[in-house]
């Protein structure tokens, strides 16, 4: 039994919604909205089980729910569908791919994993109740300096609604490799508002995000302490002059991304 199934896990042995024979070793979908993403490239291997096969399946192995379906067909290469899993999937097989090409390629291969996401996007759910993208997905995004950068380290900027001209008035001077690069350029062409909630989805920001420094700025550390009003009293200790009061720094300092630069 044991010779039986490992021969049997080497062999082709799903039909992916297309009606095409699914190579050996490709993971498959039990289901999914394989409705919406009919339009992807095969480097992708995103494919979701037939769903005659799929029927059938459960017609023979007569499971009592999905998740004992997908346990009976894991060691075929068969996972249960979820929009995290899938996403997480996806991002990871974009940066597996983009190692195995050349440079040059890259631009092609992350444009196309965008307009899978777009099509992926539960616009119609409200922003509270959609579902979160992965936290742990790496996905890189072009920006207006020309580079990939983190989603997680970027800015909507022009082309992405109000928020996102603010944003480009603000660090285009400075920082063009963290503000999106514009609709066009990503070839998506759909309204700003759209677009912006999607990109706030996949991570990209709206305002300027809080970050956390090591402070140890002395001339600054000087002037909160000239400012201060004396006699001063802490607890149980008085300080008569700004000379008497010493030692004194500042912890979990907060500041705004690119502010001092």
């Amino acid at each position: 039994v044991k010779r039986g199934l490992k021969e049997a896990q080497s062999l082709p042995l799903h039909i992916d919604t297309s009606g095409s024979v699914v190579p050996s070793g490709q993971r498959v979908f039990l289901s999914g909205p394989a409705e919406r993403v009919h339009k992807i490239p095969q480097w992708l291997e995103l494919r979701f089980l037939h769903p005659e096969l799929r029927s059938a399946l459960e017609e023979r192995l007569k499971p009592k729910d999905q998740a004992e379906l997908t346990a009976q067909l894991a060691p075929f290469g068969v996972v249960r569908y979820s929009l995290d899993s899938l996403l997480g999937a996806l991002v990871a097989r974009t940066n597996q791919r983009v190692k195995e090409l050349d440079e040059a390629e890259e631009f092609t291969i992350r444009a196309e994993l965008v307009t899978v996401l777009w099509a992926l996007f539960p616009y119609s759910a409200p922003s509270d109740e959609r579902p979160a993208f992965p936290k742990d997905a790496k996905l890189m995004l072009l920006t207006q300096a020309g580079s990939f950068e983190d989603a997680r380290t970027l800015y909507l900027s022009e082309g992405y609604g109000l928020m996102g001209r603010i944003l480009q008035g603000l660090y285009a001077p400075f920082a063009l490799q963290k503000l999106l690069a514009s609709p066009s350029a990503l070839g998506l062409e759909q309204a700003p508002e759209r677009l912006a909630a999607f990109f706030r989805w996949l991570g990209v920001a709206e305002y300027p995000r809080e970050v956390r420094v090591e402070f140890a700025n002395s001339s600054f550390r000087d002037h909160v302490v000239r400012s201060l009003s004396f006699p001063l009293h802490m607890q149980e200790n008085r300080f008569d002059s700004p000379g008497r009061l010493t030692g004194v720094y500042f912890w979990n300092v907060a500041t705004l991304d690119g502010l001092d630069e």
